[in-house]
């Protein structure tokens, strides 16, 4: 992450505001996504496992190996459906 905000806004300081990744599915593709730490902080009170998200991304960049290339994607913010809860 740290090397990655370096090459795009030529600050590693990005780095600091990310140290959760969490796994999101998109069809059958599954997906670990650093997640920036505020919006991170929301996701218990307001999401339950298996519940449709609207993830709001920035692109990092990318890389090219053997033919593939690999994008590099971080969570700045979602919207979910209001998930009622049985206490």
């Amino acid at each position: 992450m740290r090397d990655r905000g370096k090459a795009f806004l030529q600050d590693s300081s990005i780095a600091g505001d990310f140290h959760r990744e969490y796994l999101f599915q998109e069809g059958k593709q599954l997906l670990w996504l650093p997640v920036q730490d505020r919006v991170a902080s929301y996701f218990a009170r307001e999401l339950r496992p298996g519940q449709p998200v609207k993830l709001y991304v920035m692109l990092l960049g990318g890389y090219y190996d053997s033919g593939e290339i690999t994008w590099a994607f971080i969570v700045n913010e979602f919207s979910a459906e209001s998930v009622s809860r049985t206490f």
